[in-house]
């Protein structure tokens, strides 16, 4: 529900649906998944131009999942990882006009994900660090990154 109302050009919605989306997790908490709804609450801070809590948002990101324990995860959870939020903190920043922290979480998302062999988050990232290339007007690499 999230990504449509982000989608659909909802953000307040979209940022609502994560924050209630956090507080349910306090019945059965989880990391993976805290990590996740805190980076989409960063991409709907970031759609709304709310730089500063955009970035918090990404930190708070971080810190929940340096507590995951993939194991104790549920199933379904399992594809909350490091190249998975990496990637969404480069559209958040993307999304923010900073294409230098966009570049840096794309090219460890697509590290991440290839040696994975997730060619799906990879080619998320591979776009977003396109987006990023354009943002500061270096063609060269936004073509080879969009190839």
């Amino acid at each position: 529900m999230f990504d449509q109302a982000r989608m659909l050009g909802y953000p307040r919605e979209a940022l609502q649906l994560a924050i209630t989306g956090r507080h349910g997790l306090a019945r059965g908490y989880s990391p993976a998944c805290a990590a996740r709804l805190l980076a989409l609450q960063a991409r709907a801070h970031a759609a709304l131009g709310e730089i500063k809590q955009a970035a918090h948002a990404v930190v708070e990101s971080e810190h929940a999942f340096e507590h995951v324990d993939a194991g104790a995860e549920p199933e379904w959870a399992r594809f909350i990882d490091d190249a998975y939020l990496s990637g969404e903190y480069a559209k958040t920043f993307g999304d923010l006009g900073r294409p230098v922290e966009s570049t840096r979480f794309a090219r460890h998302s697509i590290a991440t994900a290839r040696t994975q062999r997730r060619a799906r988050s990879e080619a998320f990232s591979q776009t977003a660090l396109a987006h990023a290339a354009l943002a500061r007007k270096d063609l060269e690499t936004a073509v080879r990154a969009a190839h």
